[in-house]
Formats: structure tokens, C-alpha cells, sequence
């Protein structure tokens, strides 16, 4: 029977997690040496090798472009269609407020009017 302790497990993992990294690390790292590489080699006359960035998007970059795409559009999809009515409330609610917040001033602007225009008839001489 087998007996595996915290250990194991845990030192497995770490394995696991270590060659996961190296397995995409690697690949993102001949990526990049290619790029500076064939930067060099534009001014130093070699030939441009791009077996490592071609790898890279064959293997990595193209793949999760595509597996992102699809859920990503499902996804903003049903964002905006969620979201859609609560602007839709803010906006009318906002409309509201600032109608009645206008009105206010109005009605102020109102009264102040008459006030100073009773100010005006009581102040001057009548005849």
C-alpha cells in the first residue's frame, strides 16, 4: 500500500508547477531573444532566424487569442445587456433631479424677482 505524506504531495506539486512554467517560460523567452536577435541582425548582416517567435505564436499566443475571443465576446455580451437597464434608470433618474433641481432655482429666481419688485413699489413715493 502506498503512504504518501504532506510532503510528497506538495513536492510533486512544485514539480508539476515548475515544469508548467518552464513548458510556457521557455517559450516566452525564445520569443524574446528572437526579437533582439533579428533587431541585431538588421545592422549586423546575419540571417534572421524566427523559428523561436513562430513557436511561441503557434503554441501560445495564437491559442489564447482564440480561447479568449469567444468567451470574451459571451462574456461583454451579457455585460451590456445587464447593464443596459440600470444606466438606462441612472440617466432617467439623473434627468429627474436635475429637472427639479433647475425648477427650484427657477421658482427662487421667482420669488427674488418679486421681492425686490414689491421692494421697488413700496420704497418709491407714491403720488
Amino acid at each position: 500500500m502506498l503512504d504518501f505524506t504532506r510532503d510528497d504531495w506538495k513536492s510533486r506539486a512544485d514539480a508539476l508547477n515548475l515544469r508548467s512554467q518552464a513548458f510556457i517560460g521557455g517559450k516566452f523567452v525564445d520569443a524574446s531573444a528572437d526579437l533582439k536577435d533579428n533587431f541585431l541582425a538588421i545592422f549586423s548582416g546575419r540571417e534572421a532566424d524566427w523559428r523561436g517567435l513562430s513557436v511561441f505564436f503557434d503554441e501560445v499566443f495564437y491559442p489564447y487569442l482564440v480561447g479568449g475571443l469567444i468567451p470574451g465576446a459571451i462574456a461583454g455580451t451579457i455585460a451590456y445587456f445587464l447593464s443596459l437597464p440600470l444606466i438606462r434608470a441612472y440617466k432617467k433618474r439623473r434627468k429627474g433631479a436635475i429637472k427639479a433641481k433647475f425648477e427650484a432655482i427657477k421658482a427662487r429666481a421667482e420669488a427674488q424677482a418679486r421681492a425686490e419688485a414689491e421692494k421697488r413699489a413700496c420704497s418709491t413715493p407714491s403720488e
